[in-house]
């Protein structure tokens, strides 16, 4: 069992039986020395993957974009198993949620209906403390994250319902501050909520949609639905908050 451990050229770890291991990045190996004379040498590094702007741009037009009709016919997308991103309870445990995103242009205006047909509305209110990381409690209720890229602008939201009024609190997210006019309100329905967004303006290059979920029972919440895709990556909800990767975000375009 683990100690202590100290960094210096190395990284010395303590174990509670009073032995101690230093561990050594070698060019093309790690080696663990313990205490006495003894050593291992692990080998089979792998170089880290270079990123680059060409690299991300690359991504981002291999992604299918999400066409839009100019004349406001809607586009209808259903997040089901393969959108889900998890912790504990895989998919299929969790009840099989699932949601809706309907995509509209229409008037210069882009609009989002969302229709969430199973939730206990577990929406966090304005004063909530989240008593066990430093992200913002909203991210441990029923909630919705919103992103936009248009140009080099990042635009990006959490979306939370007042439970006693149409009203929805919107929060603008760290590193996603670019200024875009959003409007959103909500409505119960007999057991979950429909949330409409209108975002007048230019429309964006590309976006993103996250529903979170968190059912009554939990302290936090318990999956996200993502409109790019979750279980094929095989990703999982926990450490996120409400990060999220730019060049997740699926184009968009607007089709005569």
């Amino acid at each position: 069992m683990v100690a202590d451990v100290s960094f210096g050229e190395g990284i010395r770890v303590g174990l509670k039986d009073g032995s101690a291991q230093n561990h050594v990045a070698l060019p093309k190996a790690w080696r663990i020395q313990s205490s006495g004379e003894e050593w291992v040498e692990l080998g089979g590094a792998r170089p880290a993957a270079a990123r680059s702007v060409e690299a991300d741009e690359a991504r981002r037009r291999a992604r299918p974009p999400l066409s839009l009709s100019a004349h406001g016919t809607p586009l209808h997308i259903e997040l089901g198993r393969e959108h889900y991103r998890r912790s504990e309870p895989s998919w299929e445990d969790a009840g099989r949620p699932s949601a809706a995103v309907e995509l509209r242009w229409s008037n210069a205006t882009l609009e989002i209906d969302l229709h969430v047909p199973l939730s206990d509305r577990t929406f966090a209110a304005a004063d909530s403390v989240n008593r066990y990381d430093n992200e913002a409690a909203d991210i441990n209720g029923d909630s919705v994250q919103l992103y936009l890229r248009s140009g080099d602008l990042l635009s990006g939201w959490m979306l939370i319902p007042e439970r006693e009024s149409p009203l929805v609190r919107v929060r603008q997210l760290d590193g996603w501050r670019a200024p875009r006019r959003i409007d959103a309100r909500w409505s119960p329905t007999t057991t979950g909520y429909d949330l409409h967004i209108t975002l007048p303006g230019p429309p964006p290059d590309a976006l993103d949609v996250i529903v979170n979920e968190k059912p009554i029972g939990r302290e936090r919440r318990r999956g996200q639905l993502v409109l790019s895709g979750g279980r094929a990556r095989g990703e999982f909800v926990y450490l996120r908050g409400d990060r999220h990767e730019p060049d997740r975000l699926i184009p968009l375009r607007i089709d005569d």
